[in-house]
């Protein structure tokens, strides 16, 4: 199905079928209790959520029992396709193989909470910020002349929520970024050398 941007078409309280993103950009967040959006994850094309769902209708395991509802909206329009329980537990038995995918996408996500429990840990917003992008053109990057090219659109806002910073402070700290030479451009940010971003983020 083909979903415009900025539409909420999922929550973790409706846990019946698994997505599949063929194109576009999702983010999964939560609402925090002064009213922010608070966002954990960005997806983007060949990505399947809610995984916790997929491991519970296939192997019986609860990775997630509390009281928090995860929304998923699109960043960008996108075309997702759906499966539901009965759907996903037949292909599993014809295609064991659907198991291995599965492995590889929650080594996927595990690596993204190891970067997100990593970031926490630097010293400012601003190596931060730098950190967060360095990370997204390394996952979610297009290689061109220039350097490499973020395809999520990254406006200050989507930041700031990711940062839990405000909109004046992420935008203070994408000037000096460009300022340093270590980014381009506006919502879709080029990195012109990525191992110099790395290097900022953590020295």
């Amino acid at each position: 199905m083909r979903i415009p941007k900025n539409q909420i078409f999922q929550s973790t309280d409706h846990r019946e079928s698994l997505s599949v993103i063929q194109k576009g950009f999702i983010k999964r967040y939560s609402i925090t209790n002064a009213g922010s959006e608070s966002i954990q994850s960005i997806y983007g094309p060949d990505d399947i959520f809610p995984l916790t769902w997929v491991f519970k209708t296939l192997l019986d395991q609860d990775i997630y029992a509390g009281q928090e509802i995860f929304h998923y909206e699109t960043i960008t329009d996108a075309v997702i396709y759906s499966m539901d329980k009965t759907s996903l537990i037949e292909l599993a038995a014809r295609e064991p193989t659907v198991y291995k995918d599965i492995l590889v996408v929650a080594g996927q996500r595990f690596r993204s909470n190891i970067h997100n429990l990593e970031n926490m840990s630097l010293q400012n917003i601003e190596k931060r910020l730098a950190n967060h992008l360095y990370y997204f053109a390394r996952f979610h990057g297009l290689q061109t002349t220039k350097g490499t090219k973020i395809l999520i659109p990254l406006k200050q806002k989507l930041l700031a929520c990711i940062l839990d910073a405000s909109r004046e402070t992420i935008s203070v700290n994408l000037k000096e970024l460009r300022q340093k030479g270590l980014i381009e451009n506006e919502t879709f940010i080029n990195v012109p050398d990525l191992k110099k971003l790395e290097q900022f983020s953590y020295n």
